[in-house]
This record gives C-alpha cells, structure tokens and sequence, in this order.
C-alpha cells in the first residue's frame, strides 16, 4: 500500500464513504424518532415516564452503537490519511495537500466534539425520571444539522479551493457556508439544550395594593360628611348645639332670678 496520499486511494475513498454513511445513518435515525414523536405526542409534547419512555429510550441506545462502531473506523482512516499527507508534504512539498491535511484535522476535531456533545445530550435523556419529548423533538432536529455536516464533510474533505463545487442531492439547496460553519457551532448548541418540562419558567407576579377595610367610626364620619357640610362649616373645632337648647333657654327666662 503506497504511503504517499492520493485521493483515489483506498483510505482516502474510506474515510469520504466513513463520513457520508454516518451522517446518512444520523439522519434516517433523527428523521425516523423526530416522525413518531410528531405522530404520537403532537401536539401534546411533555413529560413521559413508564412504558412510554421506555420504548423511546431503547431506540436512543442503539443510536450510542451506532456512533461506536463509526467513529472507531473514522477516526482510524483519519489517522491514516493525515500520516500519507505527512509524507507526501515532506517529500513532494504541495500547498494544496498542507491544506488537505488542515481541512482533514479541523474536521477531525469537530466531528469528535459533535459526536460527544450528541453522545452526552443522549445519556441526559436516558437517565432522566422523566423523559421530555418536545425537547427530545427539538434535539432530532439538532441532529439531523449534524447528519448535514457529516455529508457535507465527504464532499469537500479533499475538494481544493479552485474545483468545482460537487453537486449532491441531499445538500442541492443547502448554504455551503453555513453548513462549513456547523461544526463550530453546533457542539455548543447541542450542549446547550437542556430544557425540561419538570421546571417551567417562573410566571411574573403583580403586586397588587390591598386597602384596609373602613371601621365603623370612619364609615359614621363619611356619613356626617355627606348630610351635615352645613354645621361643619360654622367653624373649625366648633361643637354642634344640642336637640332641645330652645326649650333649655325658655325655661331659664321662666325661672325667678337668684339675688
């Protein structure tokens, strides 16, 4: 087997066909869990637990098995062909292969970092009380961008600046820019979903202002206020004068004065 690289070698064949088939496995898996969600909790996403979850969470353990048995060879056709292009950098001192061999080890790097982002996101599911399939649903979504990223990555792992671009069905109508961006961007996306159905979002509460209720002193004073507006304008402080103070004075007339 030569060591020096060529992109018609076997290795270099194994490691596009290695990335093309994990993101197309990745995708039929997502695309298959993200339906039967769809069908049997929509739209009535929440929190399931029993038999239920139980179902869900065997098909999340074969997706653990999945990545395993491809990673494994991807990472060792990786190793391959960067040890090929080491030599061939040496010996035939190309520019286009050092930067083969850069494009080769960045996506090396992110598809490891995608693939323990995706891995830990599922040992979340798999070890909650109770398993949440809205963000479950949210999470096949996530996957199925990686799935993306691993095809596209077959694409253009050897592609040079100038070839033209190669056409795919899959990614006919996708932005090549943004799927070279997915592996920068997606580990952290998918670390970062993390909701739960168990802990809702605190509700804001408006405070509302309690007024004390009247005494019957305060009811009676209102009252006097409202009828007697009169007495009270006489002047401040000033007692009103009794029922019977004109039968009072006419007595004191009657009576005979004290020497």
């Amino acid at each position: 087997m030569t060591r020096i690289f060529d992109r018609s070698d076997y290795d270099s064949r194994s490691l596009k066909a290695c990335y093309r088939e994990l993101g197309d496995r990745l995708s039929e898996e997502a695309a298959a869990l993200r339906s039967e969600l769809h069908e049997k909790h929509y739209p009535g996403f929440g929190a399931v637990g029993g038999a239920k979850k139980r179902a869900i969470v065997l098909r999340l353990r074969s997706w653990n098995d999945i990545f395993r048995d491809y990673a494994e060879r991807l990472f060792r056709l990786s190793f391959e062909v960067e040890e090929k292009l080491v030599t061939s950098i040496a010996l035939e001192r190309k520019g286009e292969q050092r930067a083969i061999f850069e494009r080769v080890r960045a996506r090396k790097g992110e598809t490891d970092q995608i693939l323990r982002a995706i891995h830990a996101k599922l040992r979340h599911f798999q070890t909650t009380p109770e398993l949440d399939t809205e963000a479950l649903y949210d999470f096949c979504m996530l996957a199925q961008r990686a799935a993306q990223f691993l095809q596209f990555s077959s694409l253009a792992l050897f592609a040079q600046p100038g070839d033209a671009r190669a056409k795919d069905p899959v990614l006919r109508d996708a932005d090549w820019q943004e799927l070279d961006k997915l592996g920068k961007n997606l580990p952290d996306a998918i670390r970062a979903h993390y909701a739960r159905v168990s802990e809702p979002p605190p509700e804001a509460v408006e405070a509302e202002v309690v007024e004390p209720a009247p005494t019957a002193a305060s009811a009676a004073a209102a009252a006097g206020a409202a009828t007697g507006t009169g007495r009270r304008s006489r002047r401040p402080g000033a007692a009103a004068p009794p029922a019977d103070a004109a039968a009072q004075l006419a007595r004191l007339r009657r009576s005979p004065r004290r020497r």
